[in-house]
């Protein structure tokens, strides 16, 4: 059994011996509901070099808790003195770690291995907060945590946490609690896993992937290093949601960080070592098109949809066979995707890429410590010229091949000029902002496209849906006519001269 959920937590330190206040008043209506004591066991487990803790992630095995045993936390975001954590639990015995949870954390494990690295006991007093209506809105968390490397006590500490409920949290809620938990005693601090307080400095070491502040005129090596450490670490933090499944956009940013990140490789190229950026690029691009079947379907099924919604009773059955199709194809993408994460191939481009944030190889003639501002210019203006002229082949009226032939290449061009950005500032992202609306509108139709293709093999392999399909193919013929007359507009905004100034 697997369950996922998002934790909304405040995290505060209390003092020795302390106690929790009652919360009666501390908004109108707001009660205590009766406490439960308990006790749990906690064993914590991380690579040699803690690479989970580092990055915010944990893989534990509790014991006395009703809930499931092994837990995966995965940083979300911060917000304030609030963490939010996306917690996945499994069941399993205390040994050996369940397959999934060290599936969820793969990609900062690649070829390591876990073992134990802490031991926690902890003391928990657990009080439900209720509303004037008696909906439990929070729970409030006083644990008394006492950490041990084998038998040995290490350390003593007090934690209280106000976990929020998803559909009730509320700020002001938060604000009010904290300040009586504040005034009987407890400090607010930036939020910290109580893991990393028992492991003390090794685990507040920085994560392997640190994207590092640039200055204002960024050296070479500078600007790689932080355009490949962005990627890298885009694509490692959306890993984990591409293997659950759950949430399409996941699987769109982790594609989207392949794609950057390998157009980053081809920018760079004049001042990077050709071969070792092309053996990057290459498994890149594997990874790319591996993931890219999963997306394609993921982008298509709510189009299909709405489409959908719009015809007649009678093509209910026909509509049900397209969808039945759909799903079974996405499974099989799905399958394909998960393969190519489970993989040796992956897990040593992983390592690569991870090498590259920290030190890309450059050309035996490229300058490290040169301004970076000639050769992203330079790199950006390669592009924008390749654009001009696949634009300038475009024939009249374009075809759907000259259409898809400049959404590449704005593609390639709004990478370049995104590149860039941390050098040139707001010029630069006024072009790629444009360059991006040009991409939107060539996407869409070229999403028309491969619909339109869909529909007319699932029409010829199951002809009882052909009537659903042939008028879903009306419907994304009709909004290619729409797009058509809108890429014009788009390209004339994206190619405006005011924008290409600091070419």
């Amino acid at each position: 059994m697997i369950t996922a959920q998002v934790e909304h937590e405040l995290t505060l330190r209390a003092p020795q011996g302390f106690e929790l206040p009652a919360m009666v008043g501390a908004l109108p209506g707001l009660t205590d509901g009766p406490p439960v004591h308990t006790e749990l066991d906690e064993t914590y487990y991380d690579t040699k070099t803690l690479a989970l803790a580092r990055a915010g992630v944990t893989l534990r095995y509790r014991s006395g808790d009703p809930d499931l045993a092994w837990t995966v936390q995965l940083p979300e975001r911060r917000a304030g003195s609030s963490l939010i954590r996306l917690a996945v639990c499994f069941d399993g015995d205390p040994d050996p770690v369940p397959s999934g949870a060290r599936d969820l954390v793969r990609a900062y494990l690649r070829s390591r291995r876990l073992r134990p690295v802490a031991r926690l006991h902890t003391e928990r007093s657990c009080v439900p907060v209720l509303d004037a209506d008696g909906i439990h809105v929070a729970e409030l968390v006083h644990d008394l945590v006492a950490t041990y490397a084998g038998e040995q006590l290490t350390g003593v500490f007090d934690e209280v946490e106000l976990e929020l409920t998803a559909t009730r949290r509320s700020r002001q809620l938060q604000r009010a609690v904290s300040r009586r938990l504040v005034a009987a005693g407890c400090t607010t601090d930036v939020p910290c896993p109580r893991l990393v307080r028992a492991l003390g400095a090794r685990a507040e070491a920085p994560a392997e992937v640190t994207v590092a502040p640039l200055d204002a005129e960024p050296s070479v090596l500078d600007l790689i290093r932080h355009a490949i450490a962005v990627s890298v670490d885009r694509l490692i933090r959306h890993d984990a949601v591409v293997r659950l499944g759950e949430d399409p956009e996941g699987v769109h940013q982790f594609r989207v960080a392949a794609r950057t990140l390998r157009s980053n490789l081809k920018t760079f190229t004049p001042v990077l070592d050709r071969e070792w950026a092309g053996v990057l690029r290459t498994e890149l691009g594997w990874l790319g098109t591996a993931a890219g079947g999963l997306r394609d379907l993921d982008v298509f099924e709510p189009r299909l949809r709405r489409l959908a919604a719009e015809l007649g009773q009678d093509d209910v059955p026909g509509v049900g066979m397209l969808f039945d199709r759909l799903a079974q194809q996405r499974e099989q993408a799905r399958k394909a995707t998960l393969s190519a994460l489970r993989c040796h191939r992956y897990d040593s481009l992983l390592e690569a890429l991870v090498a590259a944030a920290a030190a890309p190889v450059l050309a035996a003639d490229a300058v490290p410590s040169a301004p970076a501002r000639a050769l992203v210019r330079r790199a950006a203006r390669v592009q924008v010229r390749h654009l001009d002229r696949v634009v300038a082949n475009v024939s009249d009226p374009p075809t759907d091949a000259d259409l898809h032939a400049v959404r590449i290449q704005a593609k390639r061009t709004r990478y370049a000029i995104e590149a860039a950005r941390p050098v040139i500032g707001s010029a630069a992202a006024d072009h790629a902002a444009a360059m991006a609306d040009l991409q939107d509108v060539l996407g869409e139709f070229h999403d028309c496209t491969v619909a339109v293709q869909w529909l007319r093999d699932a029409a010829t392999a199951r002809p009882a849906c052909g009537l659903a399909a042939g008028q879903l193919v009306a419907a994304e013929h009709a909004e290619q006519t729409r797009l058509r007359a809108l890429v014009h507009h788009a390209w004339r905004q994206a190619n405006a001269k005011h924008l290409r100034h600091w070419l």
